[in-house]
């Protein structure tokens, strides 16, 4: 009896432990849950675990952000999320695989902000984030792939439209 106890103790400590170790993938609903709340000021810890639930409910995932309007999850996978934060911001969320390893762990969460202007793209930013929510700086083999701006640039300069739906 006493052998089974401690087999269960340590098979119960180890758990929490297994879920950042190399290779292993927190789901992107149990990041979104640990995201500090400085990244979404926009959103309490209760609004994101309201939008989760909601979600889980097959319900529609809006809550009544800090502003008082609506934000919204608009998708959730295991490693991706998107939040229409409001009219002008929609957060984008994804895993991406590293060959380096960020705290014991093999992938990087990129957090794309995209400003719009008119329900159209004018501006997106790109950060980069360990699973435990360290900033990284600028991972220049990902930020030049996500990050774009068309704010003071000429229409010629533009890409297509296409490319952002």
């Amino acid at each position: 009896m006493r052998k089974l106890i401690v087999i269960i103790t340590i098979a119960l400590l180890s758990l929490p432990l297994s879920a950042w170790c190399q290779g292993d993938r927190l789901s992107m609903a149990e990041l979104f849950k640990t995201m500090p709340d400085s990244l979404m000021p926009y959103l309490t810890t209760n609004n994101r675990l309201d939008m989760l639930d909601f979600r889980a409910a097959k319900m529609k995932a809006a809550v009544t952000n800090k502003l008082e309007c609506e934000s919204e999850m608009t998708a959730l996978t295991s490693d991706s999320l998107s939040v229409r934060m409001s009219e002008s911001l929609r957060v984008d969320m994804f895993t991406l695989p590293t060959e380096e390893v960020y705290d014991s762990c093999q992938y990087v969460i990129c957090m794309l902000k995209t400003y719009l202007m008119q329900g159209e793209p004018a501006e997106c930013v790109a950060e980069f984030f360990t699973s435990k929510w360290r900033q990284l700086g600028d991972l220049p083999q990902y930020s030049s792939k996500y990050a774009y701006s068309s704010i003071l640039r000429r229409d010629e300069e533009l890409p297509q439209k296409k490319a952002f739906r």
